[in-house]
């Protein structure tokens, strides 16, 4: 499912990313701030992060203003079991969209 598609899912579907209480073990904001310290340390502004019903692993949304975004983390990893590490990749992976934008590639139909 191409971002577009989704995008025009979501609206249909309310309760596509209703965000869910974290139940992971760490703190995310915690982990987050570490990574931005680090990997970003120009001063991006943290953005917030959500569980919820997404199409793929996460995605990040960017606001109308540019300065503000949201990472949409997908339920399954909601889990205290889910390893930091995995967090810290998926966090980065995201953060790295707000410096180049990812390409869309659409496929040709059969």
């Amino acid at each position: 499912m191409n971002f577009a598609r989704w995008q025009k899912r979501k609206k249909l579907n309310v309760r596509l990313l209703q965000p869910q209480l974290p139940f992971c073990g760490r703190a995310i904001n915690e982990l987050l701030s570490q990574i931005l310290a680090t990997y970003f340390p120009e001063g991006t502004t943290a953005p917030l992060v959500f569980f919820g019903r997404t199409p793929t692993l996460a995605l990040i949304e960017a606001s109308q203003s540019e300065q503000w975004s949201t990472i949409w983390m997908h339920h399954a990893l909601n889990d205290p079991a889910t390893p930091d590490c995995v967090f810290a990749h998926v966090l980065k992976h995201k953060l790295v969209h707000t410096r180049i934008k990812p390409r869309e590639v659409v496929s040709a139909s059969p």
